[in-house]
Formats: C-alpha cells, sequence, structure tokens
C-alpha cells in the first residue's frame, strides 16, 4: 500500500540475516512484485554512517529494542527516523525530529506515508532537530554529568536525580 502510494521512493533493508527473514521478503516482494526495495549486508564504521547521510529517513520497527543506538546514529547525522513505541525514542515526537508510533503495520504505514509526504525541506529541518537533541542530550559531556550525579547520589552526596525513578 504504502509503495503504491509512493512509488518513486526506495526501500533499503540493511543488516544481517537473521533467521532466513530475508528469504522470506524476498519471495514476497517477488510475489507481490514490487519494486524498489533493495537488501544490503551488514554495515560498520564509515560505511554505516554513509549510508545514513543517503537516507531520507531511518525506521526501527521493533516492538521492544532497549535503546535501538542506530535511532541516535541516523539522527546525529540529521535523518529523522521512525520507532515503535517499544523503543525509549518518545523524544522523536517531543523533539519533532520523527516519528514514535505503535508497533504494527498500520502505524508505521501510516508514519511511513507522512514522511513521504513532507516536502525535503521539512525533513532537512527534522533531521536538524534532531542532530540538535543528540548533541545536546547524548553528547559525552551530558553522560559523564549524569553519571556524576547517579553516582553523587548512590553515594549519599547529592540529590536524587529526575532521571531515577526508585520504587
Amino acid at each position: 500500500m504504502v509503495h503504491s502510494m509512493h512509488p518513486s521512493w526506495k526501500l533499503k533493508i540493511v543488516g544481517p540475516d537473521e533467521d532466513a527473514h530475508r528469504a522470506q521478503l524476498e519471495r514476497l516482494i517477488q510475489a507481490k512484485n514490487i519494486s524498489g526495495i533493495a537488501f544490503g549486508n551488514p554495515c560498520y564504521g564509515d560505511s554505516k554512517f554513509e549510508i545514513f547521510r543517503s537516507a531520507a529517513i531511518y525506521v526501527l520497527p521493533s516492538p521492544s529494542e532497549n535503546f535501538g543506538l542506530t535511532v541516535a546514529e541516523a539522527l546525529s547525522v540529521g535523518v529523522p527516523a521512525i520507532a515503535n513505541e517499544g523503543a525509549p525514542w518518545a523524544g522523536l515526537r517531543e523533539k519533532r525530529c520523527g516519528w514514535w508510533v505503535e508497533h504494527g503495520p498500520v502505524a508505521l504505514a501510516d508514519a511511513l506515508n507522512q514522511a513521504m509526504q513532507c516536502l525535503p525541506a521539512d525533513l532537512h529541518a527534522m533531521g536538524e532537530r534532531g542532530r540538535d537533541w543528540m548533541a545536546t542530550s547524548f553528547a559525552w559531556p551530558q553522560i559523564a554529568a549524569q553519571m556524576d550525579g547517579f553516582y553523587r547520589f548512590l553515594l549519599g552526596i547529592g540529590s536524587r536525580p529526575s532521571y531515577v525513578d526508585i520504587v
């Protein structure tokens, strides 16, 4: 459905072939006569970031990623992202740098349609907001300050940081 609405868009699925899903997907793509889908092997280092930079959007359709570092990597190079609510990326919505949607094909298709209807300038602006978010919230100085606050709290010489929940 998404492909028929946006036939000029291309999908590149990159990563390891877990549980032979690639062969299943290739058969499904052929059976449905869908074009514009390519597969790539896992990428690391500079080649991974080149793939991110070449993308208009990044999608992580996972029901339960504990963090989904690839979302941060895509955002860090200015690419808006789509992630499921099972991953802790509410900031995509809050920071207006992507879509944080329910897990499932309908919500994912809706997010993809919205993304593909965006003007390139709008996607670029979303990507810039994502890059700024990564630089201000996930850079080493911020992480170090959070760790320092956490350890001070554990040692009883500081107050409980707002990011620590106590049950």
